[in-house]
């Protein structure tokens, strides 16, 4: 009998990592999807994540602000130049600021 719940307890907690770990895959999906949308409409990537028109929760840490962003600068001539203002930065791609990890090892900043 307490193997029985304790097997059922088990189960249901895999069954809700395996969800997270879902909607995790479907939240980086968007934001990688929306920064992709954005370049192609604006002609660059977004200055932060705040300008595309959707930013999901994380849902491992419930927040849509815990996003960590891959950043580069923009690169001209201009910016060797003397008196050049400092180059822009955007984001490229972005990954989950969650720690710990997912049901199989995998940790969710990989994502």
């Amino acid at each position: 009998m307490i193997g029985t719940i304790v097997a059922a307890m088990a189960q249901k907690q895999r069954e809700q990592q395996q969800a997270l770990m879902r909607d995790m895959t479907s939240a980086i999906t968007t934001l990688r999807t929306g920064i992709s949308e954005y370049r192609k409409q604006h002609g660059r990537y977004p200055r932060a994540l705040k300008e595309l028109a959707q930013v999901p929760r994380d849902p491992v840490t419930g927040s849509a602000t815990t996003w960590q962003t891959e950043i580069e600068e923009s690169v001209s001539a201009d910016d060797f130049a003397a008196g050049s203002k400092a180059p822009e930065t955007f984001v490229v791609n972005v990954r989950s600021g969650a720690k710990g990890f997912d049901a199989n090892g995998r940790a969710w900043s990989d994502y």
